[in-house]
């Protein structure tokens, strides 16, 4: 977001330490341009970069649900992946006695 300055004021723009004083005219960015407009001291330099308030944003709605991962959806019991519980397939003749 970007700001003009109208009012007269000190703050730290985005990553810098130490305050500077920001007089009318000034073009602020970024947080301090968020807060001074909050605050009065500033007006949007435009009316297409206000942010949505919440609950304002237009829902998606092609996307339906996210897609699941696979990995949680699979069944922890499925310890081999072929979709059985239990350890690996039974071997054939392993039951005759």
């Amino acid at each position: 977001m970007k700001a003009i300055v109208e009012k007269p004021f000190s703050g730290a723009p985005d990553g810098a330490i130490h305050p500077k004083d920001f007089v009318k005219g000034d073009a602020v960015e970024g947080d301090l341009a968020r807060v001074a407009v909050q605050e009065g001291w500033a007006r949007v330099e435009k009316l297409a970069e206000l942010p949505l308030l919440k609950g304002d944003a237009p829902e998606n709605k092609a996307l339906g649900n996210a897609p699941e991962n696979k990995e949680s959806a699979r069944d922890p019991l499925d310890h081999d992946g072929d979709g059985r519980k239990g350890g690996s397939k039974p071997r054939r003749g392993a039951n005759k006695s």
